[in-house]
């Protein structure tokens, strides 16, 4: 039996992974309303210091409150509106304060992505978010225009993990039904598994796209 000196750390405390993200431990805090942000949607002092102050309290990953895209939207007089500018430089501000021994992990809000065009599939937008998808793990998020297809490929990344953010995709993948999948729709493909994706429906789909290794694509249903 160990000495009580020489317990082994929680697992609570031990490092963990996310998708591509290192985390210094498997703390994760999870969404929660405050309602800090002013009556027409702007960020505050207090959501700076509210954020920060949870970092420093050692959380590995800190995930932020709703945040609606229009002001019809709201449900609460002091939501956080998407739109605002001021929000996006008030959780820059949360992201600086929080200490880089604190808390391991990004902050970004989504109008502040930049995509560019891929160079294989014209109606594809995407951008990196994190990681090094020349040398390692990776997360992209990829735009798909109304009736978009990503045609039969495969990856040699042995966990490729594909989350929805808004829109309708129809995934298709070898040994499987094709599958319609809304926002929260998960897929998860092996090595070598061929796939393709379409987005339908009416509006344009966002989707998360983790790599485990480095990036690579091969067009065609050989895997």
């Amino acid at each position: 039996m160990l000495a009580p000196d020489r317990k082994p750390p929680m697992l609570l405390q031990q490092p963990g992974r996310m998708g591509p993200l290192r985390l210094k431990n498997r703390v994760v805090m999870g969404p929660m309303g405050t309602n800090f942000g002013t009556t027409d949607g702007f960020s505050t002092e207090r959501d700076k210091i509210y954020y920060a102050e949870r970092a420093h309290g050692g959380a590995a990953m800190i995930i932020t409150e709703a945040m609606v895209v229009s002001g019809n939207a709201r449900n609460h007089r002091r939501l956080a509106l998407q739109l605002r500018q001021s929000l996006h430089r008030g959780l820059r501000r949360s992201e600086k304060s929080a200490s880089p021994q604190a808390a391991t992990g990004i902050i970004k809000p989504l109008l502040s992505v930049k995509f560019s065009r891929d160079k294989d599939v014209e109606c594809l937008l995407s951008a990196l978010e994190t990681g090094d998808p020349t040398t390692g793990r990776s997360t992209f998020i990829l735009k798909a225009s109304r009736g978009c297809v990503v045609p039969w490929h495969f990856h040699t990344a042995e966990e490729q993990l594909i989350i929805i953010i808004s829109g309708t995709v129809l995934a298709e993948m070898t040994g499987h039904q094709p599958t319609w999948l809304g926002p929260g729709g998960l897929a998860m493909m092996g090595g070598h598994t061929p796939h393709q994706f379409t987005c339908q429906g009416r509006s344009t789909c966002l989707m998360i796209v983790a790599f485990d290794r480095a990036y690579d694509i091969y067009w065609g249903k050989s895997g």
